[in-house]
């Protein structure tokens, strides 16, 4: 289990990275950007959770969000916020039975 508040994810190959079934991560207010490759990349079953209005994920070289392998990433945010934008290939990319999902707040 990881968890991160306020924290900057930038200037590296991927953002951060999160693997594994038993694996669950917690971002409070985190801002991710400029990435070589994506601002979070999830896969194998693990579990992602964005929280806080601060919340960014923009400016990375393919994905801002990819979902891989039954990856689930859940986004605690109203739907109107804007969480990503401005990354190269998608802002959200799923594959293999991986979610992102707006769960309402």
């Amino acid at each position: 289990v990881v968890v991160a508040t306020r924290c900057e994810f930038a200037s590296s190959r991927c953002g951060a990275v999160i693997r594994g079934s038993l694996t669950s991560a917690t971002f409070n207010d985190c801002v991710f950007h400029d990435n070589e490759d994506e601002g979070i990349w999830g896969s194998d079953g693990s579990r992602i959770h964005l929280h806080g209005e601060a919340t960014a994920i923009h400016s990375n070289g393919r994905w801002g969000i990819c979902a891989w392998d039954s990856c689930k990433v859940l986004l605690h945010l109203p739907s109107n916020h804007n969480t990503t934008y401005n990354n190269g290939r998608e802002d959200r990319c799923t594959h293999n039975g991986g979610t992102i999902t707006n769960v309402p707040t």
